[in-house]
Formats: structure tokens, C-alpha cells, sequence
């Protein structure tokens, strides 16, 4: 509003321009004229920004006033007379509004300036206001100046990422969802775009870095990008008003640094297996195959894998650069060569980007190519390789005995300085603690090797040498109920230690003190089997078949 105060020299005289004595400007409310198209046709929402204005380029700045006057003793006898407002930009007059006064004020056409609004160029400036009233001298107005700011279209400010990739990274193949979030939020009729262009590096790279899957214009705010080529780039767009070709200044850009993708599918990336056949020397091979994007960096894949002490490598390519075969010859003698972990690895060194996946390698159970030292060389893999595990026991022992049959896991002839170990041992047998669950593998191993291991280890400490065993010191009666593999008389328990407080069941007139069908220093056998927790060496077992193949 502009608001007029004035005093007057006589009710009855019609010139007043002498009597005008002060005029206040308080506000100017802006106006558009209607056959601005372009403006006619965005909504400006959750926008409030004082005495700003937005045109569509080669038109010129034009407002309107609403103004009051206050004089006194009105109305005057020459009944009407004019006012304009006049506003300067520095020096230069550039509009002009007026209109006829009325009781109580006036308000003015829109009046279109001399100033011309220029495509793609903001500013901002002031507007000096004067008043003048029947062709009166020009007053200054209070207040004195209001600043305007002009813009050709809207702002393409921030671009919006919902769920940004970390550190800018990007890789290939990815998407990324983008929002426009221009100034002013535009709401449109069907006729504005958003345009988004990507600034690829320099030198261009031989392949577009990627696409806008919404296509390069769309109506919708969101558009989503997919990463195509590596590189460093930008990502910008700006606003279209399509009838009218007009676009809105570049502003918001982000930097992407996009870098290729290698997702390795053969070995299985969650758990996959290898296993050294049965030849021998034996062989090993795994094969390895990869996705890479872009395809066309799959001929720059480097291979490798995680070696192994005692085996020969060799990379063999196939047709394929993003395939290829690892090939080892001749199995570890270290069973701990199976427990680390063999990772495979498929990079693009150019740009430090890479894949791994797991392989576990075992050794064939049954098979006889280990690279032991030559006096094991008649021991099966699983024998050999699980005698380095917690499942043996560290006393002397030896693989294999003429008195092993398909049922006898071990055996401890009396008076030998060491146990024996036989085939059956690899196998399955009932659990002789109590459990309903058989005993197999690695376990049953390990219960023959404590049973055994005990059996060597009591007979040395009961009849040590140089005398060794005593047959009048062991004089258990003969057991009617003897199996075929019990000593004739005696129980090899010597008689003075039976019934005492080291072992209190026993008795030296029974070989079976306690009737359970094997005779006493058997039970020591079998005692020393419980303390063994079932699975307890399951992840030392790289048999296949094992405990964990």
C-alpha cells in the first residue's frame, strides 16, 4: 500500500500540488501480466521471498500499486485528479503507474517497465519510489527504496540422493536414484522437464560412463542413473519449460567416481570345495569364473589364489578372459597347508578394485598320495594327515598290524614299545560311553588312539623293564566267560595294585572284576575312550569324506 498525508492552504482551491507537503510509499505489492505465459503456468509453492520476481527472458518488468490518500475537508470542489508512482533504477526512470484518485485512494494498472528481463541473468536492485499528483513535481516516497530481485526461470539448486553410495563410489552396474530439488518447488502443467546431463572425464572414455534410465528429460523429479563405464564425472541437469524452449541456468552438481565391478561366481562365493584326486603325485584343480562390468574389461582380469607349501601352481587360462583353472600338483605334507584359508582373487589393478571368494581344499580320505616322509608312504591320507591333529596322541605308534581285521580299529600286542593303528579306525563303530549315536571318522579315530595309547602306556608303567611282565605277580583265575583275545590267567593288572585306592574295583581273583565282559586291563582301555568330546576335532578333519565335507 501507499499511503498519501497532506495539508491544505483552502477547502475551495483546486490546485494542490503547492499544498502537498509529504507523501509516504508503504508498500508495493507486484503483479503479472497475463500474457506472460511462461509464469502463467508454475505454482509457486512453500516460496516466500519479498519483492522477488520471475519472468521468462525478453519480457520487461511490470507492477502495479495500491495506493490511499487521506485529504482533508474531501472532497474538493474539482472533484478528481491524478496520481503516479515512479520508481528508479539509480538514475534511470524505468516505470511508471498511475491512475485517478477516488475517495480513499486509488489503484493502478499494471504498467509494463522499461526494464528488460534478460534469459539466464539474476539481479538484484534497488527501486527508488517518487510520487507526483496533477502533473505535480516528483516528491520522494517513504520508504525511499525497496529492493527488487529478478531471475529468468528457476534455480536447478540441490539434487537430492536418498541413499548415496559411500565416499562417492559408485560401481558399475549400480544404480543411483536422483531427485531434482529446484528453487522454487515447481508444480507444472504438463509442459516442464527436468534435463540431466552427465560431464564425462578428460579424455573422454572409449564407452558412455552411463544412462538416466528415465531418459536425458522427464517430467518427474526423480530419474535414476546406471553406472556403465569407470571414470571421474558429474551429474547436473537443469529445467525446461518445453513450449517455449526456455531452460534455467546449470547450478547443483555431484561427483561420482565411478569404478568397475568383479563378482566372482565360481568358487561359489558362500562355501565351495576342492579335492585333490586320488592320483599320484595327486591334483587339484579349481575353477574360477567371474561377472565383470563393464564386460569389456573383463581381458584385463588378473587371477590368483592363495598358494600352498608342497604343491605346485599353475594358472591355465581358458576361452574366456574372465574364466580360469587353478591347477596344484602334489598334496602338502603339512596338514596345516589345509586349514588356512585359500581365498581366490579376480582384480582390476588399473582400478584397484577386486573380488575374493573362499575354496576349502581337502585331501581324498582313502587315497595314498601324500607327501610324507618316505618310511609313511604306506599310510592312507586320513592316517597320515590326522595324526598331525589333536585327535592323536603323542606316543609311538605305527599304521597297520598282520592282526588287523575289518572289525579291529587298533591294537596293543603286550610288551611292544608301540600301539597300531587299523583300517577299521577310519570307519564307524558303536560308542562305548553310552551314547546310542556311533562313533565314526576323525572321533573313532581319536577313541582308538586313547584306547590304545592307554593299554601301551599302562603295560609300561606295570611291568617295566628290563623284567617286564611277571606271570606269578598277575594270578587272576581263568574267566569262564574268556574271550578269545584274554590271557590264559591273569588279568596284566598286577595283583598287589588291585583293590587298593588306585584301583579299588578290581580284584586280584577275577579277570573280570566288574562283569562287563572284558577283562581289567581292557577297562583301562575303554575308560580312557569317554573323556573324548564327540566333534571336537571336526575342524581338523579336511577328509573327504570327512567332518566337514
Amino acid at each position: 500500500m501507499i499511503y498519501f498525508a497532506r495539508g491544505i492552504k483552502g477547502a475551495a482551491e483546486c490546485n494542490i500540488i503547492g499544498a502537498l507537503e509529504s507523501i509516504y510509499a508503504g508498500k508495493v505489492e507486484f503483479t503479472i501480466d497475463s500474457d506472460l505465459g511462461f509464469t502463467d503456468n508454475i505454482e509457486i509453492q512453500r516460496y516466500n521471498m519479498s519483492n522477488t520476481v520471475c519472468y521468462p527472458g525478453n519480457s520487461f518488468l511490470s507492477f502495479g500499486a495500491n495506493v490511499r490518500i487521506d485529504i482533508n475537508g474531501w472532497p474538493y470542489p474539482c472533484g478528481t485528479f491524478n496520481t503516479a508512482i515512479k520508481g528508479f533504477k539509480r538514475s534511470e526512470q524505468i516505470i511508471t503507474t498511475s491512475g485517478e484518485a477516488v475517495a480513499g485512494g486509488f489503484t493502478t494498472e499494471p504498467a509494463q517497465s522499461t526494464y528488460e528481463i534478460v534469459p539466464f541473468r539474476i539481479e538484484t536492485f534497488n527501486l527508488n519510489w517518487k510520487a507526483s499528483v496533477n502533473g505535480g513535481p516528483d516528491r520522494d516516497a517513504r520508504p525511499l527504496s525497496t529492493t527488487i530481485r529478478v531471475y529468468h526461470g528457476f534455480r536447478a539448486d540441490d539434487i537430492i540422493i536418498p541413499n548415496p553410495p559411500s565416499g562417492d563410489t559408485m560401481y558399475c552396474g549400480d544404480q543411483l536414484v536422483l531427485k531434482a530439488d529446484p528453487t522454487p518447488f515447481l508444480a507444472f502443467q504438463n509442459r516442464i522437464e527436468y534435463c540431466w546431463e552427465i560431464i564425462p572425464p578428460d579424455p573422454p572414455p572409449p564407452f558412455d560412463n552411463g544412462v538416466f534410465l528415465n531418459g536425458d528429460c522427464a517430467q518427474t523429479r526423480e530419474n535414476t542413473f546406471r553406472a556403465d563405464y569407470p571414470g571421474d564425472i558429474e551429474i547436473r541437469y537443469r529445467i525446461k519449460d518445453v513450449p517455449t524452449g526456455y531452460y534455467s541456468e546449470w547450478s547443483s552438481t555431484i561427483t561420482l567416481h565411478l569404478v568397475p565391478k568383479i563378482e566372482i561366481t565360481t568358487p561359489n562365493p558362500a562355501d565351495d570345495t576342492a579335492t585333490f584326486n586320488g592320483s599320484n603325485p595327486g591334483v587339484l584343480v579349481v575353477g574360477a569364473g567371474a561377472i565383470v562390468t563393464p564386460p569389456a574389461l573383463a581381458a584385463n582380469l588378473v587371477w590368483n589364489i592363495t598358494t600352498m607349501n608342497g604343491s605346485t601352481l599353475q594358472i591355465i587360462p581358458e576361452q574366456s578372459p574372465d574364466t580360469v583353472n587353478f591347477e596344484f600338483t602334489t598334496l602338502p605334507a603339512d596338514h596345516a597347508e589345509f586349514a588356512k584359508k585359500k581365498w581366490v582373487y579376480a582384480s582390476l589393478p588399473a582400478w584397484n578394485v577386486k573380488d575374493s571368494a573362499r575354496v576349502k581344499v581337502f585331501f581324498s580320505k582313502y587315497a595314498l598320495n601324500h607327501s610324507g616322509p618316505t618310511y609313511s608312504q604306506h599310510e592312507p591320507n586320513w592316517y597320515y594327515y590326522w595324526k598331525q591333529t589333536n585327535a592323536a596322541v603323542l606316543l609311538p605308534q605305527h599304521y597297520g598290524h598282520p592282526r588287523c581285521t575289518p572289525r579291529t580299529a587298533g591294537l596293543y600286542p603286550p610288551g611292544d614299545i608301540r600301539f597300531y593303528i587299523c583300517d577299521a579306525a577310519a570307519g564307524s563303530a558303536p560308542d562305548n560311553c553310552g551314547s546310542p549315536d556311533p562313533v565314526d571318522g576323525i572321533d573313532l579315530f581319536a577313541v582308538t588312539e586313547r584306547h590304545e595309547g592307554q593299554h601301551r602306556t599302562d603295560w609300561w608303567n606295570f611291568w617295566p623293564a628290563p623284567i617286564g611282565y611277571i606271570q606269578s605277580a598277575d594270578m587272576d583265575p581263568p574267566d569262564p566267560n574268556a574271550g578269545p583275545d584274554w590271557p590264559p590267567v591273569g588279568d596284566w593288572v598286577p595283583d598287589y595294585l588291585e583293590g587298593t585306592l588306585q584301583y579299588p574295583l578290581f580284584r586280584s581273583t577275577a579277570q573280570d572284576s566288574n562283569g562287563d565282559g572284558h577283562f581289567d586291563f581292557d577297562d583301562l582301555g575303554y575308560d580312557a575312550e569317554c573323556p573324548w568330546i564327540i566333534g571336537h576335532a571336526d575342524t581338523a578333519d579336511w577328509s573327504n569324506p570327512g567332518h566337514q565335507y
